[in-house]
Formats: structure tokens, sequence, C-alpha cells
């Protein structure tokens, strides 16, 4: 007490860590919101062994790139559960599966749903709210609602403690998207997705992802930008632009042609080529057509 700081101890800030026992569903049913917020840098303090689990003592060290955080012992944490943990300030999807540990964002892509609520099983965490599923191995989304997927954050065991170690600027924004290859113009292949739905976005996105450098043309008989349709069942005056599944500029990026407003009235599988409502023809060497599906009303004749 009473020694003055150097420089090099005003760079790290050491906080208390406590593991949450029970996320509360607080989070609002709106999309998350990527913050690019800065880190900040304060002086060192340690936290009582008394207020840790197993009594570790658990901290946190900060730096402007890495946050190392303490959040417990091996045997505070059982096979096939997941806790929430605190890693500075943000909130960790702690898994242990096989004596394995892993670590991802806590809060689902979708709607900010928290994951410590939902089911896991096997590597798989389902979103208690919408269903979304993602891989705790990996951080990546493996079924729909939702496109983007989490962060995962190294793990490590040090004398019977339990450390993630997570980038700074990956604490800050919970998603992540799939890196994506670019339109390359020596690709002369071209894939035609019919439907403004998530699953002809989802399936442009993965054919990037996957490394495909072809066109990728998507047509809509809707003018507006694929939007997400579960939200419509919560605000009712909500507008398609408010709730677009990704921006113009998305598109743009990933070469991925928009045609909307255009139906499509005609396949001719033999040439391969699909007519539209206006005159207008697209060629294609692959079609998907996921259009989805129409409410059919039925009369039944009842004889009493």
């Amino acid at each position: 007490m009473g020694q003055k700081q150097t420089k090099e101890d005003q760079s790290v800030k050491v906080v208390n860590i406590k593991i949450r026992e029970d996320a509360q569903n607080v989070y609002p049913d709106t999309p998350v919101e990527q913050q690019n917020r800065p880190v900040s840098t304060t002086s060192e303090q340690k936290s009582p062994e008394s207020q840790s689990p197993g009594n570790v003592g658990q901290t946190t060290q900060q730096t402007e790139d890495m946050i190392e955080a303490v959040v417990g012992s091996v045997t505070d944490f059982k096979n096939g559960e997941i806790q929430e943990v605190d890693v500075g300030d943000k909130k960790v999807l702690l898994v242990k599966e096989d004596d394995q540990f892993y670590a991802v964002s806590s809060k689902c892509t979708h709607y900010g749903a928290p994951l410590s609520k939902g089911a896991y099983c096997k590597g798989i965490v389902r979103c208690p709210w919408h269903g979304a599923c993602f891989n705790v191995k990996t951080g990546d989304i493996e079924d729909y609602p939702g496109l983007d997927s989490l962060q995962k954050y190294k793990v490590v065991v040090t004398d019977g403690k339990v450390i993630v170690q997570a980038d700074a600027a990956a604490l800050e924004n919970a998603k992540r998207i799939k890196p994506m290859v670019k339109k390359s113009a020596d690709n002369k292949k071209t894939v035609v997705l019919v439907g403004g739905g998530p699953a002809t976005l989802v399936c442009a996105e993965t054919l990037r992802q996957e490394g495909y450098t072809g066109k990728i043309i998507l047509v809509s008989q809707e003018s507006c930008l694929p939007y997400d349709r579960i939200k419509l069942s919560k605000a009712l005056s909500i507008t398609p632009g408010e709730i677009a599944l990704r921006s113009q500029e998305f598109y743009d990026q990933n070469g991925i042609e928009l045609v909307l407003g255009r139906q499509v009235t005609k396949v001719e599988s033999e040439n391969k080529k699909i007519l539209l409502d206006n005159g207008q023809s697209l060629t294609y060497d692959t079609l998907v057509v996921a259009t989805g599906g129409s409410l059919a009303f039925y009369q039944f004749l009842v004889q009493i």
C-alpha cells in the first residue's frame, strides 16, 4: 500500500469474476446491435478468494487487445452442462463436454436470447426463443433462424483453474460472419435462386463460404430486401427495411445480384432458363427454387 503504480501496472485491469448461476431471460426481443466501444484500461485490483467458486481467486487481466479471465476451477463444472461466466464486463457461455472446455458468445445472434437458458446436447446449443442452433466447439450457426455465428474464445486449464482468453474486439462484437470468397470473372457458372426468404439468402451465403466464385442471382417477387418474417408477429407496424436480414452493402460486397419485384412465370429446364413477368429471361447452370408455401382453403360438404 502507498506505493506508486508504474506505467506497466496501469495497463492491466483486474476485476472480480463470479459465475452467473441463473441468467435471467431479460434481453429484449430485438436484433443484437454490434457495438464497437473502445476497451478501457485501469489499475490492477485483486478479488477476494471467498467470492469465487472453489476458492480459486478469480481474476481478469485486460490489455487493449486481449482479456484473460480465471472463471473457476475444473471441479466447478460438470460434463454436458452450459453456464454463463463473466469475462471482463461481458458474458461468455462456457461448456464442458468430455472433460474439454469450450467458450462462445452468450447471446443468440438472432434476437439476443441468453443461450444459457437454451437446450444443450453433445456440442450443440439451441436458442430458447426461436430455436437457432450453434456448435459450441466452433461457434458456427447450424440452423436458422439467425444468420451469424457466435464468437469462439480460447479456454486453457492451468493448475486446475479454467481460464478464458478472448480478443477484446471479439468480446465487444458477439456476432461473427463466416469468411466468404469474392466473385471471380474467371468463373462463368451461374446459380439462380428463386425466393426472397431466408432459405435463398442462406444458400447464397453458404455458396460463398464454401468457395463458389461464380455468379449468384437472387430473384424475389417482393420489392424489398429479404427480411425476417418472424419479427412480423411481434411488431405489426414495422417496415421491411427495419428487419432486413442483410443490408444492400452486404449483397454488393459479396457479389450477390438481386432481382426484386419480379415474378418467375416459366422455367425452361431444357434450356436452363427462367422467364420473368416483365419479359426478361435469366439463364442458369443451377436453379434453386425456395419460394415457401401459401395457405390452401378447402370446402367440405357435410351431410347430416
